[in-house]
C-alpha cells in the first residue's frame, strides 16, 4: 500500500482523544477471489470516514454515564439567583392610532407619583374672581408668589394680592388697545404689559406707568433677561433687546423665520425661538405644501443660529426650565390638537478643549446611557383635545406639566415619566378656558389660576378640609369686579342702573367702566402722577 500523501496534498485531521479507534469499525471484506489486490481509499472516502468517526464520538460521550467530576458538580446545590434592584422597568403603552410603544419608567417614580396623585385630586376652585369684562388673554404670578397679574381684551390689566381671599391690588388701564400679555421682572418690582404695538412699564406696588414704549412693528411677545436689567421684544424675525426706558441695546436676527415666541437660557448666552419659516434662503415660498415650522437655537455672543429643527405641527410657545436630572429642558406648545412636547437642550463640547462649541435640541426616543432621560417625551391626553394657550411647568422643582383645553378641561402630567396624573373636567370649571398659570413660590405648592372667556379668574388650591388654617370658601363667593360691576355668573349686574347713571355724573358720555371703578379699586392710568 502506498503512502496516503500520494493521493492528496491535504493532511487528514488527527483522530481526537477518546475517539473510537479503527478497530471499532472493521473493514468491509469482500468474498475472496482468486487474486485480491488491496487498493488505497480515495480522498472522499477518507473525509467521510473522519466525519462518521467524529459523530460517533460525540454520541458516545452524550450517552456515557457522568464521571466523578461531573457528578460532583451536578449534585452540588445551586446557589439562589442574585436579583439586583434595577432603576427602570419596561411599560407598554397603547396609543390612539393602534400602535404600542414601550417606554422605560424609573422605579423610583412610582412612589413619587403615588404621592402626587392624591394631592392633585384634592384640587378645587377655591376662589372665583370677577377680574374682567372680556376674555382673559394671559396671566402670571409674581416671582415671590404674592401677586397675580392678568391681562384682558377689555383694555385693562388687574393685579391681585394672593391671600385668603384674593383681593384686587391695582387695576392698570390701557386706553389704546387690548392687553395681550403680562410679564413680571425677575425681581418682581416691575410689570410689563404688551399691547399690539407697544409696551408699558409699570411699578408693581403702586401701579404707576413709568414708561410707554411704542414700536412700529407688531409685537408677538416680551420676555425678561435673567438679570432683570433688560427684556426682549419679539417683532417679526427680530428679537430686540431693550431696557425699561425703551432704549434699544441690541438686536438678534433670525433670518427668514417668523418668531412667535423666544425663551432665554439661564446664562443668557442662547435664545430658543419657535415659529414658521417665511421663505427659503433663495427667497422661494411654498405654493402647495405647508409652511415649515422650526425650533431654532441662537447664540447671543456670535449672533449665529446654531441649530434648526423642523417640526410637523404648528408650534406656538416655548418655556425653559432647569432640572437637576436632565439639565435644561424646553416645553414646546402647539396649536389646536397637538399635545405639548419636552425637548432637551444639549450643549456640545469639543473633545480636545472641553469647551462648549455649539448646542442643539433633541427629542429622544430612547433612554440615554446614564438612564436619566425618559423615553416618553409627548404628553398625551386620554382622548382628542383642542388645547388652549400655552402649556406650563408646575409643582415643586417643575415636576409637573399642565395645559388647559378650550372646552374647559385641565390636564396635569408628570414631567419626567409623561404619565397623565389628573384631569379636571369642564363641568367643574364653569366656562371655556383661555390661559393658565402656576404659582411656583406660594406656601401652598399646589396653587394655579385659570382664565376664561367670560372674564373670570379661578384660583385652584387643595381641598380646604386638608388645611385647618384655610377659611371656608363658601364665605367668599365670586368677588366683585374691580370696576364696580357685580358678578358675571348670571350676566352683568351693574351697581348703577342706566337711569341712575346720568343723574349721578356730570358727563353722561363718560365710560361706565372708568367711572364706577372708584367704588373698590383705584383705576391707574399711565397719565396719573406717581
Amino acid at each position: 500500500m502506498s503512502e496516503p500523501s500520494a493521493y492528496t496534498p491535504f493532511s487528514v485531521p488527527a483522530t481526537p482523544v477518546n475517539s473510537p479507534s479503527d478497530n471499532d469499525f472493521p473493514p468491509t471484506t469482500s468474498p475472496p477471489t482468486a487474486s485480491t489486490t488491496p487498493t488505497a481509499p480515495t480522498l472522499g472516502k477518507q473525509l467521510w470516514k473522519n466525519a462518521v468517526r467524529n459523530v460517533t464520538m460525540r454520541n458516545a460521550l452524550a450517552l456515557a454515564p457522568p464521571t466523578a467530576s461531573v457528578i460532583g458538580t451536578t449534585n452540588k446545590p445551586r446557589a439562589p439567583p442574585i436579583r439586583q434592584r434595577t432603576i427602570s422597568s419596561v411599560v407598554s403603552l397603547s396609543s390612539g392610532d393602534g400602535r404600542t410603544r414601550t417606554i422605560s419608567e424609573p422605579v423610583y417614580t412610582r412612589s413619587r407619583l403615588s404621592a402626587l396623585v392624591p394631592k392633585l385630586i384634592e384640587l378645587e376652585a377655591t376662589h372665583d374672581l370677577a377680574a374682567h369684562s372680556a376674555l382673559v388673554r394671559h396671566m402670571q404670578f409674581s416671582p415671590d408668589g404674592t401677586f397675580l397679574a392678568t391681562s384682558s381684551w377689555d383694555k385693562t390689566s388687574v393685579i391681585f394680592r394672593v391671600g385668603t381671599p384674593f383681593t384686587p391690588h391695582r387695576t392698570l388701564a390701557h386706553p389704546q388697545g387690548f392687553v395681550g400679555q403680562v410679564a413680571w421682572s425677575p425681581t418682581g418690582n416691575i410689570l410689563l404689559t404688551k399691547m399690539a404695538r407697544g409696551i408699558k412699564v409699570w411699578t408693581a406696588e403702586d401701579g404707576v406707568c413709568k414708561k410707554t414704549i411704542n414700536r412700529n412693528t407688531a409685537i408677538e411677545t416680551v420676555t425678561w433677561f435673567p438679570s432683570g436689567d433688560a427684556f426682549l421684544s419679539i417683532e417679526d424675525s427680530t428679537a430686540t433687546k431693550m431696557d425699561i426706558n425703551g432704549n434699544v441695546l441690541d438686536q438678534y436676527e433670525f433670518a427668514n423665520m417668523k418668531l412667535l415666541d423666544v425663551a432665554i437660557t439661564p446664562d443668557a448666552t442662547r435664545l430658543v425661538g419657535v415659529g414658521p419659516l417665511l421663505q427659503s434662503p433663495e427667497g422661494l415660498q411654498p405654493s402647495k405644501s405647508r409652511v415649515e415650522k422650526r425650533l431654532v437655537v441662537y447664540n447671543v455672543e456670535t449672533k449665529q443660529i446654531e441649530n434648526m429643527t423642523p417640526v410637523l405641527e404648528v408650534v406656538r410657545d416655548i418655556t425653559l426650565a432647569q432640572t437637576s436630572r436632565n439639565g435644561l429642558v424646553a416645553l414646546i406648545s402647539y396649536e389646536h390638537k397637538a399635545p405639548p412636547q419636552l425637548w432637551k437642550l444639549e450643549l456640545v463640547k469639543d473633545r480636545e478643549t472641553n469647551k462648549i462649541t455649539t448646542s442643539r435640541l433633541s427629542l429622544r426616543n430612547g433612554t440615554s446611557s446614564s438612564l436619566t432621560w425618559p423615553r416618553r417625551h409627548t404628553y398625551m391626553p386620554k382622548g382628542p383635545v383642542d388645547f388652549a394657550g400655552s402649556s406650563y411647568f408646575g409643582g415643586q422643582n417643575n415636576e409637573l406639566v399642565m395645559c388647559a383645553a378650550k372646552a374647559g378641561d385641565i390636564h396635569i402630567w408628570d414631567r419626567e415619566s409623561g404619565a397623565l396624573l389628573h384631569s379636571i373636567r369642564a363641568q367643574a370649571n364653569g366656562g371655556d378656558l383661555t390661559c393658565i398659570a402656576w404659582n411656583h413660590s406660594s406656601s401652598d405648592p399646589f396653587m394655579f389660576a385659570t382664565g376664561s372667556h367670560d372674564g373670570g379668574v379661578r384660583v385652584w388650591t387643595r381641598h380646604p378640609a386638608k388645611d385647618p388654617n384655610f377659611l371656608n370658601t363658601n364665605e367668599f363667593p365670586r368677588s366683585t369686579s374691580p370696576y364696580g360691576l357685580g358678578s358675571y355668573r348670571n350676566g352683568f349686574d351693574s351697581m348703577l342702573s342706566l337711569d341712575e347713571y346720568p343723574s349721578e355724573h356730570d358727563s353722561p358720555e363718560r365710560d361706565l367702566t372708568a367711572s364706577a371703578c372708584a367704588s373698590q379699586t383705584r383705576l391707574i392710568s399711565d397719565g396719573d402722577p406717581p
